[in-house]
């Protein structure tokens, strides 16, 4: 018996990680200034460890299914963060110039 995921399930699976992602990023200081690229991978990197702890307690024997939610999680983080570390630091960059022009006038 074939198990198949309908597509609203996919939409909100989707919906889900983009707000926890966006409510990490919001939370760890990423819309208030610039942050570098190796503190948004060392934040994908620990949320990878919670996840894999937490589904090495949840499958309790299956080690690799652990290591590949883990490393599922920091690939997904890393990537869909750093799209919206760059329109971030685009939107912090395009305010800071707009305020630079109004000055200079």
């Amino acid at each position: 018996m074939e198990i198949q995921v309908a597509l609203p399930e996919r939409v909100v699976h989707a919906i889900m990680i983009s707000v926890s992602l966006m409510l990490m990023l919001w939370r760890c200081g990423f819309t208030r200034h610039v942050q570098r690229v190796s503190t948004l991978m060392s934040v994908g990197i620990i949320s990878g460890f919670i996840v894999m702890f937490v589904r090495g307690l949840q499958m309790k024997q299956r080690l690799f299914s652990a290591i590949h939610e883990g490393c599922y999680t920091i690939i997904v983080t890393f990537t869909v963060s750093l799209f919206k570390f760059t329109y971030v630091y685009t939107r912090v960059s395009r305010k800071k110039a707009i305020a630079l022009r109004k000055s200079n006038r």
